[in-house]
């Protein structure tokens, strides 16, 4: 199951408010599609053969991989390209900074402005369970079908 984010991200005119809500522990669950415009136009994507994405997390450990370069029915490049999020991104809360490298034929490199995801976290543990304490009056219902508790029958 994955839940698709666009962004739109153009190298003329950058944007520092390109983020990603996601939770800790969440996993390959938000595929990004990121329209890449140049000056508000579509980028010329022909003489690009490789786009890799590298992120910094807030631990400073480095994400770094490759993206898929979305073609047309003709089967030539658009100016879309994907990237699914990796699960080890989810295992830190905080924020991850990323850029992406468009790599061409000739050698040549264009980075992007940067973006971001926050990882949230766990509004709780799943492995956390209810205390003996929090179950008070239970058994007594269990048994006489009354609750008691706090000194007060009902």
């Amino acid at each position: 199951m994955e839940i698709p984010y666009t962004l739109i991200i153009d190298l003329a005119r950058p944007l520092k408010s390109n983020t990603i809500l996601i939770s800790e522990g969440d996993a390959r669950s938000r595929r990004l599609y990121i329209v890449l415009m140049n000056n508000g136009k579509k980028l010329d994507m022909k003489d690009v053969q490789t786009v890799t994405i590298k992120g910094v997390k807030a631990d400073d450990t480095i994400l770094f991989g490759d993206c898929t370069i979305v073609t047309d029915a003709e089967g030539q490049p658009t100016n879309t390209v994907t990237y699914v999020l990796p699960s080890a991104l989810a295992d830190l809360p905080g924020r991850t900074t990323y850029t992406l490298t468009l790599n061409s034929e000739t050698a040549e490199l264009i980075t992007t402005p940067e973006f971001y995801t926050q990882t949230n976290r766990q509004l709780y543990d799943e492995d956390d369970y209810l205390s003996e304490s929090d179950l008070v009056g239970l058994p007594d219902y269990m048994e006489t079908g009354r609750f008691v508790g706090r000194g007060t029958a009902r």
